[in-house]
């Protein structure tokens, strides 16, 4: 069972990193969308760059660092 929780939240994170990297931290920023449901975080900064840590920490434990890099320069981009 545990493995089915762990695949799931996989994909999810990765969806969000998805949408997160088409996305513009400084206008709209979409963390989650599917073909009913867009999730975006509304501006506030402080949560945006929260939710890329959030993000970013998810694929530092999986050593997935080219991930994590272009996470980090989304997160530079906030103003």
């Amino acid at each position: 069972m545990e493995d089915v929780k762990d695949n799931e939240l996989d994909k999810l994170i990765r969806k969000c990193y998805q949408c997160m990297s088409k996305s513009d931290i400084n206008d709209i920023f979409v963390v989650y969308e599917d073909s009913d449901e867009i999730i975006e975080i509304v501006y506030d900064i402080k949560k945006r760059v929260l939710a890329v840590d959030k993000v970013i920490s998810y694929f530092e434990n999986l050593e997935e660092y080219e991930i994590c890099h272009r996470l980090v320069q989304i997160k530079e981009r906030a103003n």
